[in-house]
């Protein structure tokens, strides 16, 4: 089974380098026919302030000719760290009725796909604990298991730039949710878990699990305002999986044009939020 894992594109109507990229991806997308393609969050550019947004995104996605599902972003649904835009029960319905709950379960070829919405998980909001309970009981079902989730679970132990990272609480699922969500992952068989948000291609292994760290196909972000842990090249990402292996690569799409927010493309998010 082949799966294509899409992240971060950031689109709206309004955003011309965000639109031209879905464009490019889309196409590779369609012409190659992966078995799935997963879109692991910010699917739109503000879709917790507008919900244009959302709805421009939805369509954009219903351009795919291929199964496709996705999990939301911060900038899809809010996060409960964001002082600007934290998550809500209307922000959830906002989300929920254009893409589904965020949180899926399906099983193809002998594995087990589980997508959760990591915003909803990592919150107080009144339906989080539900969704601790759903996602205990699904992921010891029997057989090989990739998770799809829009933040990485944690930063890579003994890397040297990914404590600094950590520190900002922005980048990676927040304590104490991320220890919760590190046991459920270490004590069932998680073989994948696949993430994007920091606009940074990268993977590793922590025993039988290889993390995957997914690049935007929007823009990276400049090294003045975030340090490198992966390679800052846009494009997609690629899961080969097979019996109970995965292969996971990176695939550069032809023509994308290398965007850094603050070096060569200003961030349409300093006028939303300024």
């Amino acid at each position: 089974m082949n799966i294509v894992q899409i992240s971060d594109t950031h689109l709206s109507a309004g955003v011309d380098s965000a639109e031209s990229n879905w464009a490019l991806a889309r196409d590779w997308i369609n012409k190659a026919q992966p078995d799935l393609v997963v879109h692991t969050g910010d699917i739109s550019l503000n879709g917790a302030g507008e919900v244009s947004d959302l709805d421009h995104a939805r369509r954009r996605l219903d351009e795919l000719t291929v199964e496709w599902l996705a999990v939301p972003g911060n900038h899809d649904i809010g996060a409960a760290t964001s002082s600007v835009q934290p998550i809500t029960s209307e922000r959830q319905e906002a989300y929920r009725s254009r893409f589904g709950t965020g949180f899926w379960s399906v099983r193809r070829s002998g594995w087990h796909l589980i997508g959760i919405d990591c915003q909803t998980l990592a919150s107080t909001v009144t339906d989080s604990e539900q969704w601790w309970d759903w996602l205990t009981s699904t992921i010891s079902d029997e057989g090989p298991t990739a998770l799809f989730s829009h933040r990485p679970l944690l930063p890579q132990p003994g890397h040297r730039h990914c404590e600094g990272l950590d520190e900002s609480d922005m980048w990676f699922i927040q304590q104490p949710w991320r220890a919760r969500l590190a046991s459920l992952v270490n004590n069932n068989d998680v073989r994948l878990f696949a993430s994007g948000h920091l606009h940074q291609g990268h993977s590793w292994a922590d025993g039988s699990t290889l993390h995957v760290w997914a690049p935007t196909v929007w823009a990276s972000v400049s090294d003045d305002m975030q340090t490198v842990v992966g390679t800052k090249s846009l494009g997609l990402a690629q899961h080969d999986l097979s019996g109970d292996g995965v292969v996971s690569s990176f695939i550069t799409v032809p023509g994308l044009p290398e965007l850094i927010l603050g070096v060569n493309l200003d961030s349409p998010y300093d006028r939303l939020f300024a």
